[in-house]
């Protein structure tokens, strides 16, 4: 599956809604179920791992960011999605070629 012109702009437009989603569930979950707040953990996972793991990442509509922030925050995101479809693709592609025996 390579990537193609119409790939990278659906893929740049599933990582805004994804992102947005995922901060959204944060804002959420602070103040209710802790699984939402896991839930939106899991779209934005790179960055909270990083922001875990002490490195100064930030998440852009919770933070004042720098356009450069913002650019390595969608580029870390994007490649997260991209390989998170790549498995679910693989994943498919491979459960339909087994043969029920």
């Amino acid at each position: 599956m390579a990537l193609s012109a119409i790939r990278i702009v659906i893929l740049l437009a599933c990582t805004l809604v994804l992102s947005i989603a995922g901060i959204i569930l944060i804002l959420i979950g602070v103040h209710g179920s802790k699984v939402i707040a896991l839930i939106g953990d899991f779209l934005l996972l790179p960055t909270v791992i990083l922001s875990r793991l002490g490195v100064p990442v930030r998440i852009p509509l919770l933070h004042s960011m720098s356009p450069v922030s913002i650019l390595v925050f969608v580029v870390l995101q994007s490649g997260y999605y991209y390989a998170l479809f790549q498995l679910i693709h693989y994943v498919t592609e491979r459960s339909r070629r087994k043969v029920p025996t």
